[in-house]
C-alpha cells in the first residue's frame, strides 16, 4: 500500500507570508491506494478551482465562503477533517482569522474585501460510498493555495499544476 504524505510549505519573504499544501503519493500509479489518492486529489483541485470563484468582493463573508466549501465538499463525496481550511496571510505572521466549518465561527461575519490575501487548504477524507481506500479507514487528502482578493474576485497566486504526484516512477 502506498503512503500519502500531506506536505505544507510556508514561507515569508520581505515580511510577506504565504503557504501551499499538496498531498503526495509514495508509490506509482499501480500501487494499491493510488486510485483513492488520485480521486481525492482531483476533488481537492476542483474545490481549489471552484469555491474561490464564489467570492464577490465586499459582499461575501468568511462564513459564506466556508459554507460554500462545505456544501461543495459534501456534493463531491468528502468529509471535512481540516479544523482550519482558511486563514489569512500577507504582511506579518499573525494568520488570523483561522477558520474551518466547525472552528473560528465568531469570525464568519468578516467581509472579504479587495486587497485581502488568504490560504485556502481543504483537507478531507472521501466517504467510503464514494471510493474506498485500501485500509479500513479512508485517509486524508489535502491541497492548498494562496489567493489575493481583487476588485474582480479571488485570484490564485500559485502556478503549479493541481494534480496527483506519485513519488515513484
Amino acid at each position: 500500500m502506498g503512503q500519502i504524505i500531506n506536505e505544507e510549505i510556508d514561507a515569508t519573504v520581505q515580511g510577506y507570508r504565504a503557504q501551499i499544501n499538496h498531498a503526495v503519493f509514495v508509490g506509482n500509479t499501480s500501487t494499491p491506494g493510488y486510485d483513492y489518492y488520485r480521486a481525492g486529489t482531483e476533488i481537492a483541485a476542483s474545490l481549489i478551482n471552484e469555491v474561490p470563484t464564489y467570492i464577490s468582493p465586499g459582499k461575501t463573508t468568511l462564513g459564506d465562503f466556508v459554507r460554500r466549501y462545505k456544501s461543495r465538499l459534501d456534493e463531491l463525496g468528502g468529509e471535512d477533517v481540516s479544523g482550519v481550511m482558511f486563514h489569512s496571510s500577507g504582511i506579518g505572521n499573525l494568520s488570523r482569522p483561522r477558520v474551518g466549518p466547525d472552528s473560528g465561527t465568531a469570525e464568519f461575519e468578516i467581509v472579504l474585501m479587495p486587497g485581502m490575501t488568504f490560504d485556502y487548504k481543504p483537507a478531507f477524507r472521501l466517504r467510503r460510498d464514494k471510493i474506498a481506500d485500501v485500509g479500513n479507514k479512508n485517509r486524508e487528502i489535502q491541497l492548498g493555495e494562496h489567493f489575493l482578493i481583487t476588485n474582480q474576485g479571488a485570484v490564485r497566486l500559485g502556478t503549479r499544476a493541481l494534480e496527483p504526484i506519485a513519488a515513484l516512477p
